[in-house]
């Protein structure tokens, strides 16, 4: 499940899925926004918080499967 995917889910807003998750600056709720739409990749103490309030529902794996969708891959290396 994205997190978009849980926020409306759950009927929460930008700024309510800020503050769960611990985000209190002013612009918390464009940070999520930004989490929410892929356009911002959270770090890795973000990721955890975001699976254990989520309780598991949003894990690290979605964002990175929201990141890759629709991009190619190779297995070559560069020489």
């Amino acid at each position: 499940m994205t997190l978009a995917e849980y926020k409306k889910h759950h009927g929460l807003t930008y700024q309510g899925l800020a503050e769960m998750l611990g985000i209190s600056n002013s612009s918390g709720a464009r940070t999520v926004q930004r989490y929410a739409e892929g356009s911002r990749f959270p770090a890795p103490d973000m990721l955890a918080t975001i699976r254990n309030i989520t309780n598991g529902a949003v894990t690290p794996n979605d964002f990175v499967e929201q990141h890759t969708k629709g991009r190619t891959f190779t297995n070559e290396v560069a020489a």
